[in-house]
């Protein structure tokens, strides 16, 4: 007998888990990147990848700020890493808390040649049409809604 005959129900729950990434595959998959040297943040900038990870309301406030944008860009600093100069050479996911319908979890970063306070970026999850996505992202100085509003204001 193969397997597959044995276990039907485990196949099609690792199917479907393959299918809709949990809040701590969607930072691991990011976060490698961000390790391999990628642009940590293109998942953000980019309109057509932003859908991918994003929740409704957070689209609709990055869909403001793309009307009002014209050449500059409205992230000054790679929001992912809390940086626009040091390498990430690692991080440390936690749960930080969890239901059906939503999840926190905090990132810690681990830079190359820094010896400063760590940097935590804590995301908050939603469950939106049988998917988990980010509804925000902060750090104890930042929210990305915060920053994504402030920069609309400042475009007026």
């Amino acid at each position: 007998r193969r397997s597959s005959d044995l276990l039907p129900g485990f196949m099609h729950e690792a199917a479907a888990a393959k299918a809709d990434p949990q809040p701590k595959d969607i930072l691991t998959g990011i976060y490698k990147d961000a390790v391999k040297g990628k642009a940590p943040s293109d998942w953000l900038l980019e309109p057509k990848r932003r859908g991918q990870y994003l929740s409704k309301s957070m689209m609709a406030l990055w869909a403001k700020v793309d009307k009002k944008r014209q050449e500059e860009d409205p992230m000054d600093w790679d929001p992912t890493t809390d940086t626009n100069a040091l390498d990430l050479k690692d991080f440390v996911i936690t749960t930080k808390s969890r239901s059906d319908a939503a999840a926190v979890l905090a990132v810690k970063m681990i830079y190359r040649d820094y010896k400063g306070p760590t940097p935590v970026i804590t995301y908050s999850f939603v469950r939106e049409d049988g998917h988990c996505r980010i509804d925000e992202m902060r750090s104890p100085k930042w929210s990305l809604s915060g920053h994504l509003k402030f920069w609309q204001k400042k475009r007026v």
